[in-house]
């Protein structure tokens, strides 16, 4: 199984516009598209065979249910990224304009580590401007989901209390050019007319740090960006450890870790892999539902496809007792303006393609 699985990868790495599943074999990578026949039940995975589809049933009945169920997936068209670069455009000009003022100069544009080739991820574009769009998502996506739903909230924050975000898990994509975080700020204080006390925290084990950054009381962090009442803050570890860290702390301790031991306004989860078994995140979506439901912390959740996004709201409700159907905007999730315009193809669920953060859903 792993040998033939990775013939398959092997052919995705030679061949750009072969798609597992889709224009070839899922199991081999083999087949011509004419001949491939797809899952009786899903009808969004593809075989070659009798023999290819046995193979890989085990792994294939676990998404198939969910396949089946996400039928409404936007397909990643070249209008449908169109009509998202025209959100963006002007901000992309501003950072190729003043490439050193964001820390996005061309010592720092390559993209090697923008992919993971261990997951067999094949980017169908690979332009600066459409890969920088997914670095500009997760702050664009945050500020509009503030401004739609939390713009009263977030007015009347204080000084002594100010408006904090929590971005749990984040890694490369959030951190890796952190003045874009400024950047998306701007617009938010151009939205309300007024200095605002916001505080954005990227928390996670994998964040990016460059230059000096700060260990005071144990914790690591880097001030990022600060203007006007809004700071950003990089958090090097794992959250749940964290808050307990800071709960120990007592009410003494300022700044960092009273940002950390009280729940935030706002969480937000950029893609994140709760169906993985590489990560833990049972005691940190346990402290998100304590939040949410003890001191009124929004939530929100991005995913690739409609069917991560049933995926991982379904396991927040049967494994996490997350009263969603009280919680949505509305029964379902929603299109995300703001998605990454970078098309890739994933080898996790059922080999979709997708774009970063292209749904969305905010729990209230």
């Amino acid at each position: 199984r792993g040998k033939t699985l990775l013939q398959a990868f092997d052919v995705v790495e030679r061949n750009p516009n072969a798609f597992l599943g889709h224009t070839c074999c899922m199991t081999c990578g083999g087949g011509e598209e004419k001949d491939l026949r797809a899952c009786d039940q899903c009808e969004r995975v593809s075989y070659c065979s009798k023999e290819c589809y046995f193979r890989e049933n085990d792994t294939h009945s676990v998404c198939c249910p969910y396949l089946d169920r996400a039928t409404d997936d936007i397909p990643p068209e070249k209008e449908e990224a169109g009509r998202i670069a025209r959100r963006i455009n002007r901000l992309v000009a501003n950072i190729a304009a003043w490439p050193r003022k964001w820390d996005t100069s061309e010592s720092s544009r390559s993209l090697k580590s923008f992919y993971d080739t261990h997951l067999a991820r094949v980017a169908l574009y690979s332009d600066f401007g459409l890969a920088l769009s997914s670095f500009l998502s997760y702050p664009l996506t945050l500020v509009d989901t503030i401004l739609r739903f939390e713009k009263h909230r977030l007015l009347e924050a204080t000084k002594e209390n100010p408006y904090i975000v929590h971005v749990v898990g984040a890694a490369y994509l959030e951190t890796a050019f952190p003045k874009i975080w400024g950047l998306a700020c701007s617009i938010l204080r151009g939205a309300v007319a007024t200095d605002i006390p916001l505080r954005i925290m990227l928390i996670g084990p994998e964040v990016v740090m460059r230059g000096k950054s700060s260990a005071g009381g144990g914790i690591k962090r880097q001030l990022v960006y600060h203007s006007e009442g809004v700071s950003v803050h990089i958090v090097r570890g794992e959250y749940s450890k964290l808050r307990r860290r800071a709960a120990k702390k007592g009410g003494h301790e300022k700044g960092s870790w009273t940002w950390l031991r009280n729940a935030p306004r706002l969480y937000a989860f950029f893609n994140p892999a709760w169906a993985s078994e590489q990560y833990e995140w049972g005691e940190t979506i346990r402290l998100a539902r304590n939040d949410h439901a003890t001191c009124g912390s929004r939530i929100l959740l991005t995913g690739g496809t409609r069917c991560e996004m049933v995926m991982q709201l379904e396991r927040l409700e049967t494994e996490f007792n997350f009263p969603l159907n009280s919680t949505l905007v509305d029964r379902d999730t929603t299109v995300n303006n703001f998605a990454s315009l970078q098309i890739l193809q994933s080898g996790t669920i059922a080999n979709e393609m997708h774009r970063k953060n292209a749904w969305r859903a905010v729990l209230l």
